[in-house]
């Protein structure tokens, strides 16, 4: 599977760089050949959109990350120009202002030490309890304080992630642990929280769960070793 994927990078590498060699003067090289395409990557944003301003052309990202004007790129999250692959790397961080959530207003699971540093986990609480995952969060309890935002995976799960939300603190651990609780009534508890989780994981472009979102910024998906992913990303 590596190895198909690495096949098909070279191809598309092969692919632009011949079309940006026929189409130089297009691109505004002149006629000066492009050189071997060093590196290659895709700036995580779902779409542009075709912006007009003092008669010029400005490419903006829907979610309003990125701006491209003049052949520049700028990372409107972070305030920065991208003028190289590391430049884009930071840029994939989640700006600490976004992490900085009215969570009194949200729905959330606490796990952890509240005087340590915090860590957000968006996840599905009814695929992700019991798992590894849950034991490695309990397990760095006495170091981080995880803050999850219940986010349903699926539509037919939202009701009972809105009912998870609703559980007492402690009983919302032994929920994620895979034990058996009694769950409350929907009746009692209200959806407005729950919605501010969902509006605030579609502004991040939560796509994939688990998402869990290091002090400084950084961003992995999926089974990982969690405790090495925080000692490589502090803040």
């Amino acid at each position: 599977m590596v190895k198909n994927q690495r096949i098909i990078k070279a191809l598309i590498a092969c692919a632009l760089t011949f079309s940006l060699n026929v189409n130089a003067q297009s691109f505004g090289f002149g006629d000066q050949a492009i050189g071997e395409i060093e590196a290659m990557a895709t700036l995580p944003a779902d779409g542009f959109k075709i912006i007009q301003t003092n008669g010029k052309l400005i490419l903006v990202s829907s979610d309003g990350h990125y701006a491209i004007k003049g052949g520049r790129i700028f990372d409107a999250w972070h305030g920065m120009e991208i003028r190289n692959m590391a430049d884009l790397e930071k840029s994939k961080r989640v700006p600490k202002k976004f992490m900085e959530l009215p969570f009194e207003k949200m729905a959330t699971i606490s796990i952890g030490n509240k005087s340590a540093e915090e860590v957000l986990v968006y996840m599905d609480p009814v695929t992700s309890k019991g798992t590894p995952l849950i034991q490695q969060l309990i397990g760095l309890s006495d170091n981080y304080l995880f803050r999850i935002l219940p986010i349903p995976a699926t539509d037919e799960r939202a009701l009972e992630v809105q009912q998870v939300t609703c559980l007492e603190p402690l009983e919302q651990v032994a929920y994620l642990q895979g034990k058996s609780v009694e769950m409350p009534d929907l009746k009692t508890c209200g959806k407005e929280k729950m919605m501010r989780n969902v509006v605030t994981a579609m502004a991040m472009r939560v796509k994939t769960l688990p998402r869990i979102i290091a002090p400084n910024g950084a961003v992995r998906t999926g089974r990982f070793d969690v405790q090495q992913f925080l000692i490589e990303n502090k803040k």
